[in-house]
């Protein structure tokens, strides 16, 4: 049996194994996306809301502590957030939701064991939340490669329409537009455009 009040800290050694374990195992894509460039990309987007945020005039419904500390309690549970994927591999969301009763508090008690893991809480999870589905919509939008996968996008894209509904902060809303809005059709830099 599982102990889940043993602390499991992984080191620098399993934690590089994010490039190892592979993500949408029940999709059809054109190519595969690891763990480490989901994570590297969730804290490029979840950077990117949060420039935006900061950026904007509006100082309302900002976090107290700040927006540097904001950030980097932001970036630092992005940088971990899936970890425990480097021991349980990349479960499929529809077996998690399927999951009830003991046996998803026991996946869920099984991933809180796994260190370093940071939590947030209030606007800083929205951003973790945002940015995790924008990678994943980003990712099936770009490489999907049949109906599901463009099923699956949708789906995505509801969740992350509740995400904006449910954010408190109407500037953080519009900075999570904006990076989304950006993600989706902004300007692509080429060597000629630098030169």
């Amino acid at each position: 049996m599982f102990d889940t009040k043993k602390v499991n800290l992984l080191g620098i050694r399993d934690q590089m194994r994010m490039s190892n374990v592979e993500r949408w195992q029940i999709m059809r894509t054109h190519r595969q996306q690891n763990v480490a460039e989901h994570t590297c990309n969730v804290m490029l987007i979840a950077m990117d809301i949060i420039e935006n945020w900061e950026h904007n005039p509006d100082q309302s419904g900002r976090p107290e502590e700040g927006i540097p500390a904001f950030r980097n309690a932001v970036l630092m549970t992005a940088l971990y957030h899936d970890l425990a994927e480097v021991v349980l591999g990349d479960l499929p969301s529809p077996l998690k939701d399927a999951l009830s009763g003991p046996a998803r508090e026991n996946l869920r008690a099984i991933e809180q064991t796994i260190e370093p893991r940071y939590v947030v809480n209030g606007l800083a999870a929205d951003v973790l939340k945002a940015a995790d589905l924008m990678d994943a919509i980003h990712f099936l939008r770009e490489l999907g490669q049949d109906e599901h996968a463009m099923n699956v996008k949708m789906k995505l894209g509801k969740k992350f329409d509740a995400v904006m509904r449910n954010t408190r902060a109407y500037t953080l809303r519009e900075a999570m537009e904006t990076t989304y809005a950006n993600l989706a059709s902004g300007k692509q830099t080429f060597l000629e455009d630098l030169v």
